[in-house]
C-alpha cells in the first residue's frame, strides 16, 4: 500500500501564512476513531483524480509522480486507485484497495509492481488473509486476526476528508491503524498503530498551478515522526504533505486540478 510511513517523495511549495490565529495553547480533548464508531464518514468522499509532484533533497529533486482516483461503487464500496511513478524506475506501482462505502473499513487490496512483486489481501471484519510475492522468492501468506477495529494504513489522508470532529478547535482525534510487518527471514505479521492528528495552524498555500488556497496545517504522529498535512479547508481535500525522513526528507505536492 502507498501510505504515510512507507510513503516517499518532496515538491517544493510556496506557503504564506494568512495571518489567520492558531488553534488554542490548551491542551485538545481526544477522540478515538476506528471503523464503525461514527467518527470517520465515508459518506464525504467524494470521486476524483488527483496529480502529486514527489520532491526530495537527495537525488536531484525531481523523484516521480503519484496518480490517485477515488471511484464510488453504489452505496457500499470506494475504490483507491493509486499509481506510484518514480522518476529512476522503469515500472510503476499500481495499488487498488476497496473500502466500505459509510466506514472506510478495508474490503481488499490489490498490489502490483512488476511479474515477481505483487501482494493480494481481503479483510472480513476483523480477519486479514491474503499473500505477498517478492523477486525470486516464495509466496508469504498471511491470515491473522486483529484485537480490534482498524483502518489501514495509507488511506490516512482520506481519513482527514472523512473527519469533520478533526477541525472543531482544541480536538484531537486517533485513527486505530495496521500495517503488515513483512522483515526479510521473518513471516508476514500485523501491527497495530495509533495515529493522532490535530490541527496546528491555518496557512494560505500556493500550489504549482499559481492558485492561492486556504488550508488547515494538520500534524498526524509524534515527534520524530510527524507527518505534516495541508488539507484545503472548503472540500478537505489533502493538497501536500510532508514526510520527515531522517536523511532524506520527502513532500507531495498537488500539481492537478
Amino acid at each position: 500500500m502507498i501510505n504515510t510511513r512507507p510513503f516517499c517523495a518532496l515538491l517544493a511549495l510556496t506557503t504564506a501564512m494568512s495571518g489567520a490565529p492558531l488553534l488554542s495553547a490548551q491542551s485538545p480533548s481526544a477522540v478515538l476513531a476506528r471503523p464503525g464508531s461514527g467518527v470517520v464518514s465515508g459518506l464525504t468522499v467524494a470521486p476524483s483524480r488527483r496529480e502529486f509532484a514527489i520532491s526530495s533533497p537527495c537525488g536531484g529533486g525531481n523523484q516521480g509522480l503519484v496518480v490517485e482516483q477515488i471511484v464510488l461503487r453504489g452505496d457500499t464500496e470506494v475504490l483507491l486507485i493509486q499509481e506510484l511513478h518514480y522518476s529512476d524506475q522503469p515500472k510503476a506501482v499500481f495499488d487498488t484497495t476497496a473500502l466500505d462505502r459509510r466506514t472506510l473499513a478495508p474490503i481488499w487490496e490489490r498490489r502490483y509492481l512488476g511479474q515477481d512483486t505483487a501482494a493480494s489481501w481481503d479483510f472480513r471484519g476483523l480477519r486479514v488473509s491474503g499473500f505477498s510475492r517478492q523477486p525470486n522468492a516464495q509466496r508469504r501468506y498471511l491470515d491473522s486476526t486483529l484485537h480490534d477495529p482498524a483502518f489501514l494504513a495509507g488511506t490516512t489522508y482520506l481519513l482527514l476528508q472523512a473527519t469533520p470532529r478533526l477541525y472543531v478547535p482544541n480536538l484531537e482525534v486517533t485513527f486505530s491503524t495496521f500495517d503488515f510487518n513483512q522483515e526479510t527471514g521473518k513471516p508476514s505479521a500485523l501491527s497495530l498503530y495509533a495515529d493522532s492528528a490535530r490541527v496546528t495552524g491555518s496557512e494560505t498555500m500556493r500550489l504549482p498551478t499559481g492558485k492561492r488556497v486556504d488550508a488547515w496545517v494538520v500534524a498526524v504522529g509524534e515527534p520524530p515522526d510527524v507527518v505534516t498535512y495541508w488539507v484545503e479547508k472548503g472540500s478537505r481535500e489533502v493538497l501536500s504533505w510532508y514526510l520527515p525522513y531522517h536523511e532524506c526528507p520527502m513532500k507531495y505536492v498537488r500539481t492537478s486540478p
